[in-house]
């Protein structure tokens, strides 16, 4: 695993430049349950020299998580968002995410915003979109960590708790796992399942031959 405990070349620059630097990064978008989630962690000039070391959140354990997201949370200024069930599907979520970051702006009057993949449309200050930002930036690494911190906290820990069948099954690798937690559960989640997601699921890999009536009678597909 690669750890990041410098700054990128250009992310230092920039907040040597102009002052600070906003990272952010969601957690649980290629998900079948429970919100999206999205943290924006705030670089200052002045803490160039403090940073601790962090990781994409992916390629931590669910210990690391909880220690470095922690230590980042008390050392720097964070602010976090969720996109609701209801808005995660393709044709609301850009949307959806777009205005949840321009409200962080609002919120920490950033100078400059590190993203990591998009572009925020409408947003006026100095703006990057990084490929893999998450594996290459400070800011948007800790971000994926706080992100990553809050979302177990608040969804995967009580779904596991009244859901056990569904402990895990929300990672979008995870997809078969969902689907046998449906067809096996008496009691389901539904309020944080995304069925738009769920369904599209279901008929691609219908196409191929598997069969998963009972998930859909459960779900009223």
């Amino acid at each position: 695993m690669k750890w990041i405990n410098k700054l990128h070349p250009e992310e230092k620059e920039l907040i040597t430049l102009y002052g600070n630097v906003l990272g952010v990064d969601e957690v649980n978008r290629f998900s079948f349950m429970c919100p999206v989630t999205i943290a924006g962690v705030l670089l200052t000039k002045d803490q160039v020299d403090e940073i601790i070391p962090v990781a994409d959140s992916k390629l931590l354990t669910e210990k690391q998580i909880l220690e470095i997201g922690r230590e980042l949370m008390q050392r720097y200024i964070f602010t976090v968002r969720f996109v609701p069930v209801t808005s995660c599907s393709d044709g609301k979520y850009s949307k959806a995410f777009y205005s949840s970051v321009r409200s962080m702006i609002k919120e920490l009057q950033p100078k400059v915003l590190l993203v990591d993949y998009y572009a925020i449309p409408s947003v006026h200050i100095l703006q990057k979109g990084c490929k893999d930002g998450d594996k290459k930036y400070w800011t948007i690494a800790a971000a994926s960590i706080v992100a990553k911190l809050i979302y177990n906290s608040a969804f995967d820990a009580s779904i596991s708790l009244k859901y056990p069948a569904f402990r895990n099954t929300g990672r979008g690798s995870h997809y078969l796992n969902v689907l046998k937690a449906i067809e096996n559960s008496d009691k389901l989640p539904r309020k944080q399942l995304r069925l738009t997601t769920i369904k599209r699921l279901i008929d691609k890999l219908e196409k191929k031959g598997m069969k998963f009536d009972k998930a859909k009678e459960k779900l009223c597909l």
